[in-house]
């Protein structure tokens, strides 16, 4: 060969000294159709094995990985939180005769279903007279000494003989016998105050119910209440399609009932339908854009080669990443539109090299590609710092794509490539005057300043909203608005969760900050306002004693006994009300009482320990509040959506300022490194602010909130921008200028095409991504190709 190569019949290109990836490239072309053979098996042996990959739709994988936050997210999977399934159920015809049989009816089939383990349609074996009874026996042990107030006027001669009076009518008014079975036993209708905390505990169960013939029913009657609890978890999407399956099936089978169904599993199932659907739509779109952009731009056949690519790069980064990440997500995949799109950026820039200057074009362009497509990867390594497990899948998928891409369009795809032809002109000036060029850097400089404007007037905070994340159809929504409209429940309170082995070890804890909430928190519930520890019963029964004693007892016997006398009743009507001023016998044996264990199940979940619940309204100020206090029981935490944001959002904002400053460091150094020019550095790093800067004006006149989502995928573009501006600022001649402003056009529409087709996307976390990355992609490409020539011709 001696010191003569050719490298092949179609590049004819001659060297005087070789060098190994000379030597590499020929190789590669002598043996390409062998290789390409490979390269295709390999694509089909992805497709088997992703054909086996179960991918999930778990949004936990878009949160951040943290001991609390998982607390929370296990406590709202295994509690009522997650596996509860409420039926709004009316008749059609206006007709409610049978609507409590046939709820029965639905609820009998509903039974049948292997995901539902419970089925409850109203209170079986409730009587009122004898829950009033048995809550009077236990007055001694429940009053505490600031419920004495009951007893202010007991001595009073005027009061007994009311009391006496309200007896006698009662006793005689019909449909009060509700009252008359208790009167024995509480005369003076203490059991009041008891009852009215119960009240307040049943508003916590939910839902706004009543009930007829011991069945659900809504105020006015015309709806009943059916509530299922079932084995599916909530994330799980292939138990909750079989479930809903079922349930669906059920209710047809009642073709007179109207049944609307509220559950998070509908929720689960709609996302993953909206982003199944948008993944489809997108990837059609990017496609047919890039089919067209090869036909009417290119107008050759070879440049297909660098737009399918990347298909096959996402291909096989899906096949890769599936034996080293654990699972994949629906949210991965639905980024590929714009993985292509980055992708395809470094194919364009050596195919119109090659086109242009053949191989030495090529070998020339190698060095700023791998300076971009560095500097991409690098903010996608980035990730990997991240907590939340999502970005880190990304990360894996979007490196391997990017590193397929750029080798196989360096050493494999230019020996598929026609020799030098000619590549459309683009229209825009490689330099202008130095009057143009400061018109173009004072409009820059305006827009820059209302970006940064809206840069800092942006909210931040409401970046950790987590609703942001559901994408559900908006029928979920309108169903679960019916549902909410008859039933109330539409705001779920906030959860104080208080741990221990068992309820008596974790209820002191309890008490304790029950006491301290109750008259502090709006809308504060707890079984401890009604049901102090055992220790505090043991206080207050013995403060009752002590106040009751026997000559007060004896004195209160005799004026009450006279003033009923009068109305007829005989002396012994009343023995076991004085009986239980006496409080003898009673005892401690359960810490929630037989009669009390009603309310059991709502504030009392075995989940591994015991967990015992209070309620409060979600609101920021309870919140505040509730957090300071519970700093004194490490055993004690907060459920909520406030709570869930407040994590979420410091995790996040921790999060990405570890990754926007690993992002930031690992662009510095290796634009340091490679162009050490102070000049070129700024040039470089100009379209970057730019179109960081420029999304926030974007979003502000798009009236969108910023969210988590658009603040990770500023990351992306980060180094997405960073491409054109090096490029761009690296070409040392005119001539070199104009191809690469050519290739950076055709690279922006690819980007803007992966992009863009997510702004066709239905889910809200795939839309904000879209739009993001457009307004940053074109903010990055104009100030590239128009603002770096000025600058240069400005400051020369």
């Amino acid at each position: 060969m001696g010191n003569k190569l050719t490298v092949s019949k179609k590049t004819d290109i001659n060297f005087d000294k070789l060098n190994k990836f000379d030597l590499f490239f020929d190789f590669i072309g002598k043996n390409k159709i062998y290789l390409l053979i490979l390269f295709f098996l390999l694509i089909m042996v992805s497709f088997v094995r992703i054909a086996k990959v179960d991918f999930v739709n778990d949004i936990s994988v878009m949160l951040p990985d943290s001991p609390e936050l998982k607390r929370s997210l296990d406590f709202i999977n295994n509690s009522d939180m997650s596996d509860t399934i409420a039926f709004s159920i009316t008749c059609k015809n206006n007709s409610n005769k049978n609507l409590l049989s046939q709820t029965e009816a639905f609820s009998d089939k509903l039974k049948k279903v292997s995901l539902i383990t419970e089925v409850v349609t109203g209170i079986e074996n409730l009587d009122i007279s004898k829950l009033r009874r048995d809550i009077t026996k236990l007055l001694p042990l429940l009053l505490a000494k600031e419920d004495y107030k009951l007893f202010k006027d007991i001595e009073k001669d005027e009061y007994i003989a009311e009391k006496a009076r309200q007896l006698f009518i009662m006793l005689t008014t019909p449909g009060s016998s509700f009252m008359q079975t208790s009167m024995d036993t509480d005369p003076f209708g203490w059991s009041n105050h008891i009852l009215n905390k119960l009240q307040v505990l049943s508003k916590s169960m939910g839902f706004d119910v009543e009930l007829k013939n011991k069945h659900f029913v809504d105020k006015t009657h015309q709806y009943s209440l059916a509530i299922a609890k079932t084995s599916a978890p909530l994330t799980d999407a292939e138990k909750s399609e079989i479930l809903m399956s079922a349930i669906n099936d059920i209710i047809k089978t009642f073709p007179d009932l109207n049944i609307v169904t509220v559950c998070g599993h509908k929720h689960t199932l709609s996302n993953q339908k909206i982003v199944k659907k948008d993944i489809y739509i997108t990837t059609i779109i990017i496609t047919l854009s890039f089919i067209v952009l090869m036909l009417f731009m290119f107008k050759t056949f070879d440049a297909l080669s660098i737009f399918i690519l990347p298909f096959f790069a996402i291909v096989l980064s899906v096949f890769i990443s599936s034996f080293i990440l654990n699972s994949l997500s629906f949210f991965m995949i639905g980024f590929a539109a714009v993985i292509a799109g980055i992708s395809v950026d470094y194919g364009i820039h050596l195919f119109t090299a090659w086109k242009t200057n053949g191989y030495k074009g090529l070998k020339n362009t190698i060095k700023p590609v791998w300076i971009a497509s560095l500097s991409t990867m690098g903010v996608f390594v980035s990730f990997f710092i991240s907590s939340v497990q999502g970005y880190k899948e990304l990360a894996v998928f979007s490196i391997i794509s990017i590193v397929i891409c750029v080798l196989l369009s360096i050493i494999f795809l230019p020996h598929f490539w026609k020799k030098k032809s000619l590549i459309p002109n683009i229209n825009i000036p490689a330099e202008v005057s130095v009057n143009k060029s400061k018109f173009i850097l004072i409009l820059w400089g305006v827009i820059f300043f209302f970006s940064i404007m809206s840069m800092i007037n942006s909210d931040f905070l409401k970046a950790t909203d987590i609703s942001a994340f559901d994408g559900s159809e908006q029928s979920v929504f309108d169903s679960e608005s019916q549902f909410y409209g008859v039933w109330g429940g539409e705001k779920k309170p906030g959860v104080i969760v208080t741990k221990g082995k068992n309820i008596e070890d974790a209820w002191p804890d309890y008490e304790l900050i029950t006491n301290k909430l109750k008259n502090n928190i709006d809308g504060f519930n707890s079984l401890a306002v009604l049901l102090p520890s055992i220790k505090q019963q043991q206080k207050n029964l013995q403060n009752f004693q002590e106040f009751w004693t026997k000559d007060k007892i004896f004195q209160l016997k005799d004026k009450f006994l006279k003033e009923t006398e009068a109305y007829g009743f005989k002396k012994d009507s009343f023995n076991k009300f004085f009986l239980l001023l006496e409080s003898k016998g009673l005892s401690f044996e359960n810490q929630i009482p037989e009669v009390l264990q009603i309310f059991e199940k709502h504030f009392v979940k075995e989940i591994d320990s015991t967990h015992l619940l209070s309620y409060f309204n979600d609101t920021k100020e309870n919140f505040t509040k509730i957090e300071s206090v519970l700093t004194d029981y490490p055993d004690s935490y907060i459920v909520s959506r406030i709570e869930l944001s407040s994590h979420i959002g410091k995790q996040l904002i921790l999060d990405l300022k570890k990754i926007s400053f690993f992002a930031f460091c690992w662009v510095c150094v290796l634009i340091i490194i490679f162009l050490r020019k102070p000049k070129d550095i700024f040039l470089s790093l100009l379209p970057v602010v730019t179109s960081i800067s420029f999304v926030f004006l974007a979003l502000n006149l798009l009236s969108i909130e910023v969210s988590a989502i658009i603040l990770i995928t500023l990351i992306i573009i980060l180094g997405l921008s960073l491409d054109y501006g090096v490029f761009i600022s690296s070409a040392d001649s005119l001539k070199n200028r104009k191809s690469v402003i050519i290739a950076a056009t055709f690279s922006m529409l690819t980007s803007m095409m992966g992009a863009g087709a997510l702004l066709f996307a239905s889910h809200p976390v795939m839309f904000s991504i879209g739009v993001t990355l457009v307004s940053g992609i074109i903010a990055a490409y104009l100030s590239a190709v128009f603002c770096i020539p000025a600058f240069k011709k400005v400051l020369k």
